[in-house]
């Protein structure tokens, strides 16, 4: 379900309407997740209100990390380096 059509103040009714039905479950799992969402309230909206994301960076750390679990260790670091960019060097751009 994608709530890219909505407003901030919608997305906002929708939210709170969501934590209080959490609330009524009364259990503690559930709570803390209440707990949690207030926190975070701010960050989360402005996700909604901005299209950035870190999804990008995510992916390329995740592939080094692979790269490293796979290699089993490099005896020079700059051999591990030139292996992280063969594979994923097209990914990574400066701009």
């Amino acid at each position: 379900m994608t709530y890219t059509h909505l407003t901030t103040n919608e997305l906002t009714i929708i939210a709170h309407s969501f934590v209080q039905k959490l609330k009524a479950y009364r259990v503690a799992q559930m709570i803390n997740r209440c707990q949690v969402l207030a926190r975070y309230k701010e960050g989360i909206k402005c996700g909604f209100e901005t299209k950035f994301s870190n999804g990008r960076t995510e992916g390329i750390n995740n592939r080094i990390k692979t790269i490293k679990r796979v290699a089993c260790g490099y005896r020079y670091f700059t051999a591990f380096k030139t292996w992280i960019y063969l594979i994923i060097g097209h990914q990574i751009q400066t701009n």
